[in-house]
């Protein structure tokens, strides 16, 4: 559980529009932070680069284009084990 404290300005502002939206104050705070946290997170394409599977370079394996599932997964599993 979280608790916030907010101006009544914002409190109202908020209320008038959940209300407009025919939510509740606590979902549509809810579902702002989920829209919110849900731009944060990487692309399947930013993790790949992060990665290191989209480049271009040299020392790559001859089939690299062939085998770019097995060759994302051994990253992921490198980067991120467990």
């Amino acid at each position: 559980m979280l608790t916030i404290r907010l101006s009544n300005k914002t409190e109202s502002d908020i209320e008038s529009i959940a209300r407009r939206d025919g939510v509740t104050k606590s979902e549509w705070v809810r579902q702002l932070i989920d829209k919110a946290l849900e731009s944060r997170r990487k692309t399947p394409y930013e993790l790949a680069l992060e990665c290191g599977v989209i480049a271009c370079q040299e020392g790559l394996p001859t089939d690299a284009s062939e085998r770019v599932s097995d060759m994302v997964k051994e990253r992921l599993r490198a980067n991120h084990p467990g």
